[in-house]
């Protein structure tokens, strides 16, 4: 199975997964699930991923993370 970049933040992570779910990320990348929200990155736009949901991973693909203390909006 083919190896394939995420990135976290600044953080680069290798997988070889084609589905992960939204905390096994976060938890490759070195955080606490039940403090850092995920945000998939697309372009200008980015979509929170529910810590349970499944995410498709492609190569390349760009994540950013929040800490749930953080009130936003």
């Amino acid at each position: 199975m083919a190896e394939m970049t995420i990135r976290v933040n600044r953080q680069e992570i290798r997988v070889a997964e084609k589905v992960l779910y939204a905390w096994q990320i976060l938890e490759l990348a070195g955080l606490d699930p039940d403090e850092y929200e995920l945000f998939a990155v697309s372009g200008q736009d980015s979509t929170r991923l529910e810590r349970g949901a499944p995410v498709n991973i492609e190569d390349g693909m760009r994540c950013n993370t929040i800490l749930k203390s953080v009130l936003f909006g």
